[in-house]
């Protein structure tokens, strides 16, 4: 990754946190932001936190815990205490600090493996209690999508059909979609851009289709948004 001016790190920044702009045009920003790092980056990725969209603020946590720099774990800490929060961004949180790690980070993750939303309650969670929890859908989902195969998409894409599973898989799989990039992927994710869809669900499958895209293009879209 080539060195950023600071001017151009807060042109980043501020397409990141300008909710006139396309999500996807934002995810972009997020991820050069990412790739970037250090406590600049950080600083701009972090007013993120204030947004009104549940899926970028859970997908802020999540690069903030790839960063694995102590410098995120303030906020993520503030954001995981924050009981008003929407569940999946908290989750994501707590999953960041793990990654994180630190005598800090450990006595906080112990703190909140007792609260009372399940998907905040990670560590002290019971195998057989975790096996069948969305949260354990929400990471295989995460997985398949990671390993990048054509053949996770028949699941993938049952799971995302299925209106009575928890939302926060229901993203996931889209995600997961979306990074894979097969045929047909397109025209699924497409299904579920309607205003009466769950919010996270609907901006993750207009996120996943701007994915589709890179995988089938040449074109290093998340790793350059200066442009944008």
């Amino acid at each position: 990754m080539p060195e950023f001016s600071s001017d151009k790190i807060s042109a980043v920044g501020e397409l990141l946190n300008d909710p006139s702009r396309p999500l996807k045009e934002r995810f972009r920003a997020l991820f050069t932001l990412k790739n970037i790092g250090g406590k600049e980056a950080i600083d701009w990725i972090s007013k993120g936190f204030s947004d009104s969209s549940a899926l970028l603020k859970h997908e802020i946590a999540y690069c903030l815990g790839q960063l694995q720099d102590p410098a995120a774990v303030p906020v993520l800490i503030q954001v995981l205490k924050d009981t008003s929060r929407e569940p999946i961004v908290r989750h994501e949180c707590a999953e960041a600090l793990g990654a994180i790690g630190g005598p800090e980070v450990l006595d906080i993750l112990k703190e909140y493996s007792s609260d009372p939303v399940p998907e905040v309650k990670w560590l002290k969670c019971p195998i057989y209690e975790y096996l069948f929890s969305p949260l354990f859908r929400h990471e295989v989902a995460f997985v398949l999508g990671q390993a990048a195969s054509p053949a996770a998409v028949k699941e993938l894409t049952q799971r995302l059909q299925d209106v009575s599973e928890n939302p926060m898989v229901r993203h996931e799989c889209a995600e997961a979609l979306g990074g894979i990039g097969a045929q047909g992927v397109e025209e699924e994710l497409a299904k579920y851009l309607d205003e009466n869809e769950a919010a996270v669900v609907r901006e993750s499958c207009v996120v996943a289709l701007d994915m589709f895209d890179y995988a089938n293009s040449k074109e290093f879209q998340y790793a350059n948004a200066i442009d944008a």
